[in-house]
């Protein structure tokens, strides 16, 4: 200890109180943002469980035009994007359900930001290649069929040997 220096016995307390500083306006933003995640994340885990563990009432009791709860999710969909934008899964899962609603180009546009965020993911890639195929786009479709298969998809490279001839 005596051969500390003046500037480090000045730098110590200013690293120290910018460290307070950083922890003072870092911390709470991470907090209510990660509270924020958590909510979302258990409203779209509690719809998951609900719809397998309802599911037999829900048909039983519900109207045609009530059954579609795709708008919920879609919503919440949307709230998740908004709150972390760089998790692929939150698109691929609002692409499914805008399939259902018959939204194929909000589909499309999903499924798209899924694989610019994680370009590795071959489920996607199929998924939009089928999306593709429905709505008579074979050319999108089968690159998107060869590229599953490419990245190990045996049912990338089946479909493509089915549709692209």
């Amino acid at each position: 200890l005596r051969t500390v220096t003046g500037i480090q016995t000045c730098a110590l307390p200013i690293w120290f109180g910018a460290y307070i500083l950083m922890l003072r306006y870092f911390v709470p933003r991470m907090r209510d943002r990660s509270r924020a995640m958590s909510e979302v994340r258990s409203m779209l885990t509690g719809r998951i469980v609900d719809s397998y563990t309802n599911i037999l009432t829900v048909k039983l009791f519900a109207r045609a035009r009530d059954e579609d709860g795709h708008d919920g999710a879609i919503a919440d969909y949307t709230r998740a994007i908004e709150l972390d934008e760089e998790n692929p899964v939150y698109y691929e899962n609002r692409a499914l359900s805008r399939v259902q609603k018959k939204d194929f180009n909000g589909a499309l546009d999903d499924y798209s930001a899924s694989i610019e965020l994680d370009p590795n993911e071959m489920q996607t890639y199929l998924d939009r290649g089928s999306l593709f195929l429905q709505v008579g786009n074979k050319v999108e479709a089968c690159l998107d069929f060869r590229r599953a298969e490419e990245l190990g998809s045996p049912l990338g490279g089946q479909l493509a040997r089915k549709n692209c001839k």
